[in-house]
């Protein structure tokens, strides 16, 4: 039985295990090496990257990495590493990262990119997923001081005028493409928001599966206009 990650990670492993893993990558042993990786979180991953004594070793075990780890990886480990490699990085491989990244994330890091690199990246991105790429692009249109600037663009949302049992559907479709939620948007037909439902109040209301959402969605919604500052002030939805 393979023994469980929570007990690999690296924030206690001594000095031996990074040289043992230094000594992996000058050798190439790239199947010994991930099958380690596949044993840890990314942050631990992350915390090795960061203490291998050369940039070069850094790159060569980053390179390993699937591109969904890698999009984790990257955002956690320090800057000047992390830069290290995004220039040795090819604008392809840059893209298929980003596009595993959540929008938000996928926005902060394309746009401390070189001019030329993030136009190549976007490029990219928009020949792999044009949904992520329309997101990016939009949040990259905002201050990143503004509320649009920090939002995401992964949230689950939901009709209204949908029955309960209705919206349980959609939500299970839509939750395909969002890895953790909490809370359902609600949306009037010109999908302008008009409330939330939490995931509790849902599971509630499906003790009277032909009501609709319109009925037991909480309506004191606080929201922000795209390009208000980070530091301005909020609206309750019914004041929109």
């Amino acid at each position: 039985m393979a023994e469980d990650k929570k007990n690999k990670s690296v924030l206690d492993v001594d000095k031996d295990f990074l040289d043992d893993i230094t000594d992996l990558i000058q050798e190439k042993s790239d199947a010994a090496l991930k099958n380690i990786l596949a044993d840890l979180y990314d942050f631990d991953i992350a915390v090795i990257i960061d203490n291998l004594k050369e940039d070069e070793e850094a790159l060569y075990l980053f390179s390993l990495l699937e591109d969904e780890t890698a999009s984790e990886v990257i955002l956690e480990i320090n800057d000047d590493r992390r830069e290290y490699i995004t220039e040795k990085l090819s604008g392809k491989k840059i893209s298929d990262i980003v596009s595993e990244m959540y929008s938000d994330d996928a926005t902060d890091f394309v746009s401390e990119l070189d001019s030329d690199v993030k136009d190549e990246v976007l490029e990219n991105l928009d020949k792999i997923d044009k949904e992520d790429y329309h997101e990016v692009r939009e949040l990259l249109s905002y201050d990143e001081n503004t509320a649009g600037g920090i939002m995401g663009k992964e949230f689950i949302a939901v009709n209204e005028y949908l029955t309960v049992a209705e919206a349980l559907k959609e939500i299970q479709d839509q939750a395909e493409e969002v890895d953790q939620f909490y809370n359902v948007w609600v949306v009037d037909n010109e999908n302008k928001l008009v409330g939330i439902m939490s995931l509790k109040r849902l599971i509630m209301a499906l003790k009277e599966p032909g009501k609709i959402v319109k009925e037991v969605m909480n309506s004191d919604v606080i929201s922000v206009e795209a390009h208000t500052d980070q530091g301005g002030s909020c609206k309750n939805i019914s004041e929109l």
